[in-house]
């Protein structure tokens, strides 16, 4: 459990918001760190999920893009597919699936083409490039998640904020009113307790705490006890003194030679330490003080010269002692010191009108205790004392400024067990507390012991200690006293301590970032927006002007003596982007294999005109023929569809059982009748030549029946005045 839940909750007045500071880590570093509220801290940890996850989409993006760059020029078609995929792929996760379907596939096909080496060894690379793309999208992929649920907490560091100044309030003793330092340190002992019953358990991780029992003079029960705990500078709070480390060691043991022998059965009297000068304690057996809680009463070494050098030393000597003598209880006890019952009494009532047959027998011993406190810095320089620590002549030792040394160490003067013991009272002892008939002095001496009553003593003065720094933001005195008794203000310069602000406390209302991390964050989302900037512009405005054509109109149009230059080949990486683009794949599918722009869809639009011309559906293979996946088409002839080009005089595409490509390739659904055949095709072998006088050029048909005889033009083609040069290829003419 960290040390930082034991914290006590100061007010929101206690500390700053919204305002940079240094914090001091668990693993002795200092962070420049940032609090907000809970509720926008909460906020910010939602947006930070989001910003991760759309950090490593944006990173895919840029990396999809920078592969389609950089890959060669001449692909084959299989690599064509992973590329158009990675242009379209969206999230790294569509583009896993796409790229594991791809490879599971080239490597099937690689597998039923073995015995041809070409495609073996070509197939192979194709399967390793989609391998590789699997590989890298499913680690972008696995950082989007890992960072979407780990990274707002590597940036979120804790529940801790800087300490407001203004708010800041250790009293000095002598110089204030006794009623008012006694409330200063009695609400600290009292959230202390407070806080060991509800983190009990978990707080004994932190703190050692051994007891054993033991036999003591003439049949007795005796009891001893060690405790140690340490706390560091980062424990503290402190900003600058991460190295810093409070150890803390002390014992106890059972002490029955304090009992002075005595006729009377009214009281049991005590000599501590056996010394005639110290005070004496009186535990009263008789009377209406037996129906109140038992409480610890503590008595400091005797000899005024002695009890300093050991404050001076860090290392006192103290005794504790208890009236539980005689009070009532309704269990049994026959082991423990402090709770050793008896029933050898006549039975009585009390004023409540309880039954008392079993009491706590007299003459219970003291505990002889002792505590030694080390201040250590650094992995070796020790300091030995409270006083060393505190009355450094420089104003920084050890990291600590003078004023919050001079706070822990007038702290730490009395052990913190003493302070909370007498501060108290009736509710410092755990059998006073777990018996619900503790108010009318009847206990449960069966289930009582002494180490508990220690061990709470114990736990509740390392959380007091370890709140030492927090509990001075928790006091609010009077006007008159803010200043003139406060520790923390310089009454001869009128000014506030240097330092007194060195440490921060912690809150559950705040949350802390990292404040280096916020930056790295936002600068990252800065330079990927940046950059997806400057790709979509470069995207949005590149041209890619490989051949001089007139895009602007319909190819019917073209002056067919117009010089035109072409490229078969287009070496721009840049144009990859749109070419491989879903929008741009389909639009070629509307240009049917052309090549070159069309009036009703442009190449640098991505959206085409409305249109009838040429209808887009989804179409299947004849029954049988294929395993189709289905696919689009746009033949008119195909649809059924009857464009506008028949009202003006231009073939009519009507649906027609034959349907011939326009290579001349003839088939499709059979005729109605079975014996018709379009007549075959004759190619012209001799290209045909211009005259100076604008001849009609020769043309060739697709077929010669009637009506639906069409003429083809030559589609690649270099014009002159007096020559043209053909390739073979043709396209339907008007």
């Amino acid at each position: 459990m960290s040390s930082f839940s034991l914290k006590m909750s100061p007010p929101s007045t206690a500390y700053l918001l919204n305002t940079p500071f240094d914090m001091p880590t668990e693993d002795r570093r200092i962070v420049r760190a940032i609090a907000f509220s809970d509720k926008t801290g909460q906020y910010i940890n939602s947006g930070l999920s989001v910003v991760f996850t759309l950090i490593f989409a944006w990173l895919w993006g840029l990396v999809a893009a920078a592969i389609i760059y950089v890959a060669p020029h001449r692909f084959s078609r299989r690599r064509l597919v992973a590329l158009v995929a990675l242009r379209n792929g969206g999230t790294p996760w569509s583009a896993f699936v796409a790229f594991s379907t791809f490879t599971m596939d080239s490597m099937g096909f690689c597998a039923q083409r073995r015995h041809r080496r070409r495609y073996y060894t070509a197939t192979w690379q194709d399967s390793l490039f989609g391998f590789f793309l699997v590989l890298l999208s499913l680690a972008v992929v696995a950082g989007s998640f890992t960072m979407g649920i780990r990274g707002p907490p590597l940036i979120q560091i804790g529940r801790f904020a800087p300490v407001n100044a203004d708010g800041l309030y250790f009293p000095i003793a002598g110089k204030m009113s006794p009623s008012v330092y006694r409330a200063f340190r009695g609400d600290s002992s009292v959230r202390a307790l407070s806080s060991i019953e509800l983190s009990g358990a978990a707080l004994e991780d932190r703190v050692r705490v051994k007891g054993a029992l033991k036999d003591g003079p003439a049949g007795q029960p005796g009891f001893e006890l060690t405790y140690d705990y340490n706390i560091t500078g980062y424990e503290f709070g402190l900003k600058h003194s991460g190295d810093l480390e409070l150890s803390v060691n002390g014992a106890c043991r059972t002490e029955y030679g304090w009992l002075e022998e005595s006729e009377s059965d009214e009281f049991d009297r005590y000599k501590p330490f056996g010394n005639n000068l110290s005070a004496i304690y009186v535990a009263n057996l008789t009377g209406h003080s037996l129906e109140y809680p038992p409480r610890p009463s503590f008595r400091n070494w005797p000899n005024p010269d002695e009890s300093v050098k050991q404050v001076q030393a860090g290392n006192v000597s103290f005794a504790i002692l208890t009236n539980v003598a005689h009070r009532g209880s309704d269990t049994e006890q026959t082991k423990d010191p402090w709770y050793l019952t008896e029933t050898s009494f006549t039975p009585y009532n009390n004023s409540n009108g309880d039954t008392i047959s079993k009491r706590v027998k007299s003459g219970r011993p003291g505990l002889l205790c002792w505590e030694k406190t080390t201040w250590s810095c650094c992995g070796g320089e020790v300091v030995a004392s409270n006083h060393q620590f505190a009355d450094n002549s420089t104003e920084w030792y050890l990291g600590v400024p003078w004023v919050l040394r001079e706070v822990l160490a007038r702290t730490l003067v009395v052990p913190q067990l003493i302070k909370i013991g007498r501060d108290a009272g009736m509710s410092a002892l755990s059998s006073a507390v777990s018996s619900s008939k503790s108010i009318i002095g009847i206990i449960d001496a069966g289930s009582s012991s002494t180490l508990r009553d220690m061990k709470r003593l114990v736990l509740a003065g390392y959380v007091s200690t370890l709140n030492t720094l927090s509990d001075t933001t928790m006091f609010k005195p009077d006007d008159d006293d803010k200043k003139d008794t406060n520790l923390f203000w310089e009454s001869d310069k009128s000014k506030q301590m240097e330092g007194l602000d060195d440490f921060v406390v912690a809150s559950p209302d705040v949350l802390t970032f990292n404040l280096t991390g916020l930056i790295i964050v936002v600068v990252i989302v800065v330079l990927l927006l940046i950059s997806k900037l400057i790709l979509t512009l470069k995207l949005t405005f590149h041209t890619n002007n490989t051949y001089d054509y007139p895009t602007n109109r319909d190819m019917d149009t073209i002056d067919p003596h117009q010089e035109v230059s072409y490229s078969p080949f287009n070496k721009d990486r840049w144009a990859r982007f749109k070419a491989f683009s879903a929008v741009h794949l389909l639009r070629n599918t509307y240009e049917a294999g052309t090549g070159v722009p069309e009036e009703d869809w442009m190449c640098s639009e991505d959206l085409p005109e409305p249109s009838e011309e040429k209808p887009l559906r989804l179409v299947h293979c004849g029954k049988g023929e294929y395993s189709c996946a289905g696919h689009i088409a746009t033949d008119p002839e195909l649809l059924g569809v009857t464009t506008s080009s028949a009202a003006s005089g231009k073939r009519s595409r009507s649906h027609n059982n034959s349907i011939t490509t326009l290579d001349g390739f003839q088939g499709g659904y059979p005729s109605p009748d079975a014996n018709f055949r379009f007549p075959p095709i004759t190619p012209l072998t001799t290209p045909p030549v211009a005259s100076s006088n604008n001849t009609p050029w020769p043309v060739r048909y697709r077929d010669d029946v009637g009506q639906n005889s069409v003429p083809l033009l030559p589609v690649n083609h270099r014009y002159s005045n007096s020559s043209t040069t053909y390739d073979g290829t043709w396209r339907e003419g008007p």
